[in-house]
Formats: C-alpha cells, sequence, structure tokens
C-alpha cells in the first residue's frame, strides 16, 4: 500500500522523537547537568 508522504514523514519524526529523547537525558546527566 501506498502512505501519503506526510504520514510518513510524521511517522518518521515521531519514532525519531522517541529514540532521540532519552539519549539527550542520558547525556545531559552524564555531562552533570540536571534533566
Amino acid at each position: 500500500h501506498c502512505l501519503p508522504a506526510a504520514h510518513r514523514v510524521s511517522q518518521l519524526s515521531t519514532s525519531t522523537m522517541v529514540m532521540v529523547r532519552p539519549v539527550r537525558r542520558s547525556a545531559r546527566s552524564a555531562a552533570g547537568i540536571p534533566p
């Protein structure tokens, strides 16, 4: 099936934010910055 490009982009950005958020938090805590 062919998904609309807008839906695909929103899905991709959502999954990217879900993956990036914990990484950014752990990086900040590793740097000694409170969350």
